[in-house]
């Protein structure tokens, strides 16, 4: 009897007498990695309220399997604008404020394999926005972000991380509510020089 290669026949004598051959594979079995059970999460992230309208508050969010908010009323901006003006940068004012809004509301859900798209609010300032968030988190959190994990898109009014920053907007929903000391200790850090 040929055997395949790789085969070894042993022979297993049972109490009454008779044979049973017993097979064992001897070839090494290759290892299959087990797949990730952690599926990449796509965040939409919204604003309600332009940042430069100071007459009015702003609230930012994001939703898919959970929801959260961040909002800033309109003296805290004026608070906000008012320092910005007194240190000559008004004109990264907007900016600033909305990356740090974004940052605010990304800090403890950077993690993983999310990923984040977030509305063209500023058209033609997305790439100093996602630079800010990123050193943000280099100098708050001493963190390093890929940059991948951030996009930007138009997000429509069917969306509903839309939906969430205006009821944010209009106080029907509770969230985190930001000082102007916060942003400004945060714009603080954007001083700071990337090694």
């Amino acid at each position: 009897m040929e055997l395949e290669r790789g085969l070894d026949l042993q022979l297993v004598l049972r109490e009454n007498h008779n044979f049973q051959f017993t097979i064992f594979n001897q070839i090494s079995m290759p290892k299959f990695s087990k797949k990730s059970t952690k599926q990449k999460t796509i965040y939409q992230i919204d604003q309600s309220g332009k940042i430069e309208q100071t007459h009015r508050a702003t609230a930012v969010a994001y939703s898919n399997t959970k929801i959260k908010t961040v909002y800033i009323s309109s003296k805290e901006k004026q608070k906000l604008q008012s320092v910005f003006r007194l240190t000559g940068k008004n004109r990264i004012f907007v900016i600033q404020t909305f990356a740090i809004l974004v940052y605010l509301l990304l800090e403890s859900d950077i993690t993983g394999q999310n990923k984040f798209v977030i509305d063209k609010e500023y058209p033609g300032h997305e790439a100093i926005i996602k630079s800010y968030i990123i050193q943000l988190f280099k100098n708050k959190k001493n963190q390093k972000i890929d940059p991948q994990k951030l996009h930007f898109s138009k997000i429509g009014k069917k969306s509903n991380a839309h939906k969430i920053s205006n009821q944010a907007f209009n106080k029907k929903l509770k969230g985190r509510t930001v000082k102007a000391e916060e942003i400004l200790a945060l714009a603080l850090l954007l001083e700071v020089k990337q090694k």
